[in-house]
């Protein structure tokens, strides 16, 4: 896996959290991943400032990959991707879709057993710090 992170010790808590490689995003992207010698990712995911990115994104997946991003950019030039023929995924974590007549995902009760039986395992790391709503119960 290969995450982003700009300073020292951000990048010391991604390879923390397990990732194999870090690049700089404050720093053209593709690059970066090229010079890893790993070839093309065929999966990228993008949680925040993705227009910013977008185009290194496009340069650097891998032709039929995967783009999920789950933030909302004012822009997004999909066409980036088409040469490459790159299927782009949104994410909207538990939303069943407006025009969806069934759920076809895992209820929240599964999915939060499962997160903790990863979490049991030690394949999964949280990164909570605080628990801002736990001491406002009455």
């Amino acid at each position: 896996m290969i995450a982003t992170a700009s300073r020292t010790e951000t990048q010391d808590w991604v390879k923390a959290l397990g990732a194999h490689h870090v690049i700089d995003h404050s720093k053209p992207l593709a690059a970066q991943v090229n010079v890893l010698g790993l070839g093309a990712p065929a999966f990228v995911f993008s949680t925040t400032h993705t227009a910013t990115h977008v185009a290194e994104v496009a340069e650097l997946i891998a032709p039929q990959g995967r783009f999920c991003l789950i933030d909302d950019p004012k822009v997004f030039d999909i066409m980036l991707f088409k040469r490459k023929a790159v299927s782009i995924h949104h994410e909207l974590m538990f939303h069943p879709g407006q025009y969806s007549a069934r759920q076809t995902w895992p209820n929240r009760a599964d999915f939060s057993n499962e997160v903790s039986r990863l979490v049991d395992e030690g394949k999964l790391r949280s990164t909570l710090t605080t628990r801002p709503f736990a001491d406002q119960r009455r």
